[in-house]
């Protein structure tokens, strides 16, 4: 750990926890470690909650094997559940997914739209072993262009579009063109070389707000721990802001403080020195 424990650990009574680069590790799996600091907020009543760029299907997925309830910031603050129910929602307009969805065909790359219930895509991507069951339920479109008549077939339920690019210069290249032929969007980094592309003012912070006021508590008491572009605004509302080590440097500068890496348990260590500040003991 990075420095002390700030006094706001003693106050917190939700954790809210990303999951890729985060409470996953590389291969998207999660360590015995964590898991066991999983297990021991649950005895004491911290309540965790995911806050994640993915799918609601893999976040239920996740947090099924995990012992979690479904309770949960998804689709990069897009759509929000409390034990199962949704509680919030901020969708996207079926012209940011047309536009979106013309410039993965212009940079050869895959993109997805989703909703609630759906996932649309075209292209391909290698998903981790971990993530096969939750994906097993997206629907490939093949072309591009059967993409865009699925996505005009459910244009009020649109919440969120990802692109990812196979390569660090396709990946650069895909940023200039959305940020050319968007506006009106927030566009982060959710994962490496993946951009989720949300309405404006959508974001893990926005959802984690509202979860909050869902669960009747204040974001004072509330700790976020995250790592990439996505978790940046996060870091800054919650009443504990919590970086990984693997972090991105905005993550670090607005985070309270900093834990190891996803490959080196740093979700249970963050759990811990919260669970040490609620009772008093220096962790």
């Amino acid at each position: 750990m990075v420095g002390g424990v700030p006094a706001a650990a003693s106050g917190v009574r939700l954790v809210c926890l990303d999951l890729d680069g985060t409470l996953c590790d590389g291969e998207k799996n999660v360590s015995s470690g964590n898991r066991a600091a999983l297990a021991r907020a649950r005895e004491v009543g911290l309540a965790v909650a995911v806050a994640s760029g993915r799918h609601p299907f893999n976040v239920c997925a996740l947090m099924d094997d995990l012992g979690l309830s479904r309770t949960a910031v998804c689709l990069s603050g897009a759509y929000v559940m409390l034990d199962g129910r949704e509680v919030f929602r901020h969708g996207i307009s079926l012209e940011c997914a047309e536009r979106a969805i013309e410039v993965a065909r212009r940079a050869g790359c895959y993109v997805s739209v989703s909703g609630t219930d759906f996932n649309l895509n075209s292209g391909s991507v290698t998903r981790a072993a971990s993530e096969a069951a939750a994906s097993s339920r997206y629907q490939g479109c093949g072309d591009y262009d059967v993409l865009l008549r699925a996505v005009r077939a459910r244009g009020g339920e649109l919440l969120k579009c990802a692109l990812h690019a196979d390569d660090d210069e396709g990946y650069r290249e895909l940023r200039v063109l959305l940020a050319e032929a968007l506006s009106g969007v927030t566009l982060a980094r959710s994962d490496v070389r993946w951009m989720d592309v949300t309405d404006a003012g959508c974001s893990k912070a926005e959802g984690i707000s509202a979860l909050a006021a869902a669960m009747g508590l204040s974001l004072a008491e509330v700790a976020a721990v995250g790592d990439d572009e996505n978790d940046v605004e996060s870091m800054g509302v919650v009443g504990l802001g919590i970086a990984m080590g693997n972090a991105i440097g905005p993550v670090r500068s607005a985070a309270g403080m900093v834990v190891a890496d996803n490959e080196h348990d740093g979700v249970a260590e963050a759990i811990d020195a919260i669970l040490a500040a609620r009772e008093g003991r220096t962790s």
